[in-house]
């Protein structure tokens, strides 16, 4: 896992991105030893409040978790309709992190059989659970020269951390996306698959809460199951975003959602852009981590 970045607002190419993640701690220094074994609980728990940061390794971590740092894709993940090179999932590329490439489609095509995904076996209905991914979403922008990063036709490109059904081609999800008309913010919304059209679109849940936060830094995702029913009983979720994996805001929408078969995939569910003014527009992601948290 790279080290965490501090906004630095917008830079020119890939180079950027890779930059606020992995070298924004450059003049940040922490010297951190163990507390006196005599202070008293409030302020050792204080401590551990003020100090919490989600970018360290857990102690043990699930199985299921990803760190990315190895170089290659792990074998527990699986890639649906993963873009051709070189636009395939890539650890290596910025070490430290799971990197794709976006390439736009169609509006025709601007549906789940045209999302990629990598995902993994999501636990058993029979547990509760807590997935926490930290990531970032950008596009190229085609009114200011290739290369440079924007979001002024972001077009609804998209990262989404889900939970899905393949046989409905159904999903839930917390939802990062580049707006097609901010140029400093991305828009943030639980997501799920619109099964009115054939195959599905992306909608946003009812009630969702649509917020928007700034492009300068990575996002963290979080999705939560809160009932142990079958994924095709109704059950409760939620879903969050955070800005520095301490504080999250909850994002209402589907508490209570019933699947129609058994969920079988969990992870990463990636929308590509629609076209800009120009043509060959590409989209990219990283993310940081994903991890199982409860």
């Amino acid at each position: 896992m790279g080290q965490v970045g501090i906004p630095f607002g917008y830079g020119q190419g890939e180079a950027s991105l890779y930059n606020y993640f992995y070298y924004g701690l450059a003049n940040a220094h922490y010297i951190v030893g163990a507390p006196e074994p005599d202070l008293p609980n409030s302020i050792l728990k204080r401590y551990m409040k003020d100090n919490f940061d989600l970018d360290v390794y857990p102690a043990s971590p699930n199985v299921l978790n990803d760190e990315f740092e190895d170089l290659v894709i792990d074998g527990k993940w699986t890639k649906i309709l993963e873009p051709a090179p070189p636009n395939s999932f890539d650890e290596s590329k910025y070490p430290g992190f799971l990197w794709v490439g976006l390439p736009q489609v169609t509006v025709a095509n601007d549906n789940y059989d045209y999302f990629p995904q990598l995902v993994q076996a999501p636990p058993s209905s029979s547990e509760v659970w807590e997935f926490i991914a930290k990531v970032a979403i950008v596009a190229q922008n085609d009114i200011i020269p290739l290369g440079d990063w924007g979001s002024y036709n972001g077009k609804y490109a998209s990262i989404t951390l889900a939970l899905i059904d393949s046989i409905k081609k159904d999903w839930l999800g917390i939802t990062f996306e580049v707006s097609a008309t901010e140029v400093t913010k991305g828009k943030y919304f639980q997501s799920q698959a619109n099964l009115a059209s054939s195959p599905p679109t992306m909608s946003v849940s009812p009630g969702s809460l649509q917020g928007r936060v700034p492009l300068s830094q990575p996002i963290y995702l979080k999705i939560k199951k809160l009932t142990t029913n079958p994924y095709t009983s109704s059950n409760d979720y939620q879903t969050f975003i955070s800005l520095n994996g301490v504080t999250w805001v909850f994002v209402d929408g589907a508490y209570s959602k019933t699947f129609a078969n058994p969920c079988d995939r969990i992870g990463f569910l990636f929308r590509p852009p629609l076209p800009g003014t120009t043509a060959g527009y590409i989209s990219y992601a990283l993310s940081d981590f994903f991890r199982r948290t409860i």
